[in-house]
């Protein structure tokens, strides 16, 4: 181990007084322990001054650590913890083993902005990972950051033909983050990329499962291999629909119309087809349904037609819930509104030399919610109810199309 010089020692010694208040959260600030659902973090907004005599910023950094380097101020806040070359095997002996960045280990991904987040946040729930934006400047944590990455092992540069997924006969489905589908739409932290033969693809978030839109073209470059987990995959095919302007409200509500969050179990492929599992909990967290979306292409005359079949079983007894298939789109977009049938309906819009339809079948007698969206309200029990809907983008529609769109959906 290589020993810090002599004077950073001492302005060590001299500092250690600022950071009693971190250390005892753990004996120190880092650790390679998994959050704890149980603990919470120290408040980043924290504003207590540390005891003693030194001078310090404004923002409670000691003013005489302002000239650090990024591997000084490493060795005064991290190296106790995880070691000067960043093993994860300081001098000292603590009760949790803390994570070694010689070997990789990073909680929450290894790019820049990925380290930053964590030295300046803590880890959510951890009470030894505590954050450090009441102790660092903005400066010195990127500083910090970057020095980190220094002891990072090498990596071999990812070629971009390397990085390019492509859908051939099965389906594929990649998590990570997501840019903005739209402008004006939020980052997704937690997507969800599902490819489809066919060219198809369709974009989620995952926190509380919901189609954000779909896409036809391409798949996605997985730019996220060059840093683990925290850079954004791309999509690469063309938007073709958008759902709710990128930020849908909830996919799913109960009888009475109060959101039910869609808690994502399982991905799942089988040849063409891709299953996304998940479960609906009310506002307590208790599961009320269970759910199991199955995505394919079909074949039609139009340009994309994606189909989404939904089993849905109560968790406990006869209950009434209520589906989203396009939420909170105006009902003027849509230029027809076929009438809905008893298991059966459609919705087409019309825009300049394009035409979106969303029809659906039921295996359950099924009703059509009045206000924004698509809503459709049906009975779940023991026994699964099927619900099927296609999205299907063509140049046009007429009767005759779709008549023939409806017919595809056999159940």
């Amino acid at each position: 181990m290589i020993e810090p010089p002599r004077e950073r020692a001492r302005l060590r010694d001299r500092v250690l007084t600022t950071l009693t208040f971190v250390l005892l959260a753990g004996l120190a600030a880092c650790s390679g322990g998994e959050p704890s659902s149980n603990d919470a973090a120290p408040s980043s907004s924290d504003t207590s001054k540390p005891p003693g005599d030194v001078e310090s910023t404004g923002t409670g950094t000691p003013a005489d650590t302002a000239a650090l380097t990024g591997a000084e101020l490493y060795d005064l806040h991290c190296a106790r913890c995880h070691a000067t070359d960043g093993s994860g095997k300081p001098e000292i002996a603590l009760a949790i083993q803390p994570r070694s960045f010689k070997e990789g280990g990073f909680a929450w991904g290894d790019t820049r902005e990925a380290i930053f987040r964590v030295i300046s946040d803590g880890m959510p729930g951890s009470p030894f990972m505590v954050p450090f934006k009441h102790v660092m400047t903005e400066d010195q944590r990127w500083l910090v950051a970057d020095h980190v990455r220094t002891l990072m092992p090498k990596r071999e540069v990812v070629d971009e033909d390397d990085r390019i997924l492509r859908v051939a006969d099965d389906a594929a489905v990649v998590r990570g983050h997501l840019s903005p589908i739209v402008d004006g739409a939020p980052m997704r932290p937690r997507g969800m990329l599902v490819g489809l033969p066919g060219d198809a693809s369709l974009e989620y978030r995952t926190d509380d499962v919901r189609l954000l839109g779909l896409r036809s073209g391409g798949f996605v470059d997985r730019s996220d291999w060059e840093g683990r987990g925290g850079s954004t995959l791309k999509p690469l095919g063309e938007l073709a629909h958008v759902v709710a302007s990128g930020d849908p409200g909830p996919a799913f509500l109960g009888g009475d119309g109060q959101p039910l969050r869609a808690a994502l179990t399982t991905t799942h492929v089988d040849a063409g087809e891709a299953k996304i599992t998940y479960r609906l909990e009310d506002a307590s967290g208790a599961t009320v349904a269970f759910v199991d979306e199955v995505l394919r292409t079909i074949e039609t005359d139009a340009s994309l037609a994606v189909l989404r079949r939904f089993e849905m079983r109560s968790a406990n007894g006869d209950r009434t819930i209520r589906i989203a298939l396009d939420p909170a789109t105006p009902r003027d977009d849509f230029a027809h509104d076929e009438p809905i049938e008893r298991q059966q309906g459609a919705t087409i819009r019309e825009d300049e030399g394009s035409a979106t339809a969303i029809v659906y079948r039921s295996t359950h007698d099924i009703e059509r919610v009045d206000g924004d969206g698509l809503v459709l309200r049906t009975a779940l029990g023991e026994d699964p109810t099927y619900l099927l809907s296609v999205f299907v983008v063509a140049d046009s529609w007429t009767p005759a199309r779709l008549a023939a769109w409806k017919e595809t959906l056999s159940i």
